[in-house]
Formats: C-alpha cells, sequence, structure tokens
C-alpha cells in the first residue's frame, strides 16, 4: 500500500513540474492537466482506504449476485465444495471430470501457517481432493477436501490453514 502512495506521490509532482514548466519539460498542458486529475484522484482515493479502511470487500460479481456460490445461513463452505462432495460419494471416491487424481493427506503441516485437521484421529487416514477443476495450464487453486477412512469430511479454502467440518460421506 505504501508503494502505491509513494508511487502517487511521485506521479503527481512529476506532472505538476511538467504543468509548471511544460516548455521545458516538451509536454503540453492539455496532457498534463488530466495527468494530474488522475494523479491526485488516484492518492485521494489511496489515502483514504489507508486511512479510513475499505469496508466494501464484496467483488463485482458478489455485488451483481450475492447469493451465487454461497450455502445458507452464512457458511463458510461454499455451495461448490458441497457439490464436489457429493459428486464425490456418487462416484465411489473418484473425483469429477477434470479434476486430478486425489491424493494421501497425512495431516503434517510442511508450510508455514498450514495447520493439522482439528482433533484428528491418529488411526484415520485422509485422501485430498481440489474443490476446483484442473485444466492444462492451470493453477490448482488453494481449495481442498479432505475425507477421511472414517467418513469425516473437511474443507479447507486457504490450503491447510483453516478447517471446516463437512457433514460425513457415510
Amino acid at each position: 500500500m505504501l508503494k502505491k502512495i509513494i508511487a502517487g506521490i511521485l506521479i503527481i509532482c512529476l506532472v505538476f513540474a511538467i504543468a509548471v514548466e511544460p516548455a521545458q519539460a516538451m509536454v503540453p498542458v492539455v496532457i498534463a492537466v488530466p495527468i494530474v486529475a488522475a494523479g491526485l484522484g488516484y492518492l485521494v482515493t489511496t489515502v483514504a482506504k489507508l486511512f479510513l479502511g475499505s469496508h466494501d470487500s464484496k467483488t463485482e460479481k458478489e455485488k451483481k449476485n450475492p447469493s451465487e456460490g454461497k450455502s445458507p445461513n452464512k457458511d463458510p463452505i461454499p455451495k461448490k465444495a458441497y457439490d464436489i462432495l457429493e459428486r464425490i460419494k456418487k462416484n465411489g471416491g473418484r473425483p469429477p471430470g477434470g479434476h486430478i487424481k486425489p491424493s494421501l493427506f497425512k495431516n503434517i503441516p510442511r508450510e508455514p501457517g498450514e495447520t493439522e485437521i482439528p482433533n484428528p484421529d491418529k488411526e484415520v487416514e485422509y485422501i485430498r481432493y481440489d474443490v476446483d477443476p484442473n485444466y492444462e495450464d492451470s493453477k490448482r487453486g488453494r481449495e481442498r477436501i479432505v475425507i477421511g477412512s472414517d467418513g469425516s469430511a473437511w474443507y479447507t479454502p486457504d490450503h491447510y490453514r483453516n478447517w471446516f467440518q463437512m457433514p460425513d460421506i457415510n
């Protein structure tokens, strides 16, 4: 955020210098005025967000259709994760088409910030599934569903940092 503010200030200073001495800078005032206005607008917006905070964190898609992709009752698990879990159940443990092959999940944090499944049973083996399909030249995404041999199911939106229990698959 600080880099953006500094960049905005530098742009305004540069444009101000051009506007004050357009003949020396060889840039017509007609070009300098809109650039100054844009720089000031950007700076004011950035500073306001920095000090006041951004109260609107919704994406444009969420603004147009706020219920799309959300589960009822403010559930942190998105509808698409429930849909994938249901398809895994119906397919006998196989992921839907377009998803990579599931793999063993050892429930051992490997990266900073990763955590174990809450209250894990050490006797349970876990299999992990991607929530989003994986096509050539695409990244896997961070969302996973982890299913235990005891039928427990877990959703993680952020690659094993936070866990939300889903309905058992039994």
